[in-house]
């Protein structure tokens, strides 16, 4: 009974430790893109039953970041678009 309560206890141990190493990892990507940093993605691989958490986690950042550049060209182009009907090069006239 001892020796099964000891073996329980390592495995509970080895759990918490996997979780706290995941939770710190997900925690430092969150910190990241807080801070505007769209590249960051969790290289480490976690345990099995975790690393679905971590490729979710890079596959939203790639769609994150995705979506931004997408949001930054279109920006840029309508810019460009609106910069060319401010200044005409000749007037417009009606009919």
């Amino acid at each position: 009974a001892e020796t099964e309560r000891q073996r329980n206890e390592a495995v509970r141990m080895t759990v918490s430790r996997e979780q706290e190493r995941v939770v710190g990892a997900v925690a430092h990507g969150l910190e990241n893109l807080s801070e505007g940093n769209l590249l960051f993605r969790l290289s480490d691989a976690f345990a099995p039953e975790y690393e679905s958490l971590r490729n979710d986690f890079n596959a939203a950042m790639g769609k994150l970041q995705d979506t931004l550049g997408m949001v930054a060209g279109n920006t840029s182009a309508i810019r460009s678009g609106t910069s060319s009907t401010r200044s005409p090069s000749r007037p417009i006239s009606w009919p």
